[in-house]
């Protein structure tokens, strides 16, 4: 192992009222009768979730509307999104405007979709944002197509698929989406929408319809395979995402009374709150950011560095993590590093967790 130190409400447009709507979802899911949803329930009830979510995982999202904003006052941002009950809402960086979807393509770049209004027309734009700099690189007007209610990256393929509006923002659509071109491609009509969308490691993609109804969805067809019901069909936009991690599906709602976030497990549908924001919160393009290191490489070492005045010799001091980047102990286990002066390695070799380095070096002028 090794370390280098170096709008103002809740309410939507009439055109988004039409992409959650409250009727039955043909074509999503597949319930014979009310028992089944009612035995789901039951097992979801008897069957322990995890208490928690990992407490490394980074889990981020667009903060687009909230009823506690004041009057043309958004805070239209990417935000770290908390998943226990005294965490908060931390702004990453500002957006101008809300966003309907996004994705992180964990290469870089951060692709949102959003509605502009025009004297009752709309226009559908498609936004790219570096993710180091959050700077916006692209503004580009796409098709209507184009826009939807919940979309995920397949890590396995660099694919982007999810519910999408039809061509005449006339219904919704199972599709397949090309950020790059600019394109999508419908894969099955369907009557309702999914207003979460997330997808695991193995690229199995899960959902949550407008419902409540959670489950697995085969990404080349749209046929959509119950898990379990949540009983919280979210009224406005939101989104979820996989967390393979603890294997559950995070599902970040908004109903008519309340908004939070509720961790379902992939396998039973096992439900937990995990937090309950203060008002009703809009969040989408909900993701998990990729981790800056794997679980078991080492935490990040303190460096601090000192020249006295007039002095051309620096003071290093050097302090290993007493832990790995999953926070689990490092007690024992020695790491190497590496200390570099403007690209140049200065200093190496090996220290225990939790030891602190004292190195002094004469640093050459260029």
């Amino acid at each position: 192992n090794s370390v280098h130190a170096m709008l103002p409400q809740t309410k939507r447009t009439p055109l988004v009222n039409r992409l959650i709507r409250d009727t039955q979802v043909e074509g999503i899911h597949h319930v014979k009768s009310a028992v089944s949803i009612n035995n789901r329930r039951a097992m979801r009830s008897a069957t322990v979730a995890k208490a928690a979510m990992s407490p490394n995982i980074d889990l981020r999202g667009v903060w687009s509307l909230s009823d506690s904003w004041e009057p043309w006052a958004g805070e239209y941002g990417m935000y770290h999104v908390p998943f226990t009950q005294d965490g908060a809402m931390v702004k990453i960086k500002d957006f101008f405007n809300r966003y309907d979807i996004g994705y992180d393509d964990n290469n870089g770049n951060f692709y949102a979709v959003s509605f502009e209004e025009f004297w009752g027309e709309y226009d559908i734009f498609l936004d790219v944002y570096d993710t180091e700099t959050w700077t916006r690189k692209s503004h580009k007007a796409v098709e209507k197509g184009m826009a939807g209610t919940a979309i995920a990256l397949d890590p396995t393929t660099g694919d982007v698929y999810g519910c999408f509006n039809n061509d005449d923002l006339s219904g919704m659509v199972w599709g397949k989406g090309d950020f790059v071109n600019r394109t999508r491609t419908k894969i099955l009509d369907i009557d309702g929408s999914y207003v979460a969308v997330g997808c695991s490691k193995q690229g199995q993609y899960y959902g949550v319809t407008n419902e409540g109804l959670f489950g697995k969805i085969d990404k080349a067809t749209g046929e959509f395979t119950l898990i379990a019901d949540t009983g919280t069909p979210s009224k406005y936009f939101c989104d979820g995402a996989v967390d393979d991690k603890d294997g559950v599906f995070v599902y970040v709602y908004c109903t008519e009374t309340e908004s939070g976030v509720m961790t379902l497990d992939l396998t039973t549908g096992a439900a937990e709150k995990v937090h309950t924001f203060t008002g009703l919160n809009q969040i989408n393009g909900v993701h998990i950011a990729k981790p800056a290191a794997e679980d078991k490489a080492p935490g990040v070492p303190v460096l601090s560095v000192s020249c006295p005045e007039g002095a051309m010799q620096a003071d290093i001091v050097l302090t290993m993590s007493g832990s790995l980047f999953d926070g689990t102990p490092a007690t024992g286990q020695s790491f190497n590093y590496e200390i570099t002066a403007d690209g140049t390695s200065i200093a190496t070799g090996s220290a225990l967790a939790g030891e602190t380095v004292n190195i002094s070096k004469e640093i050459a002028t260029q």
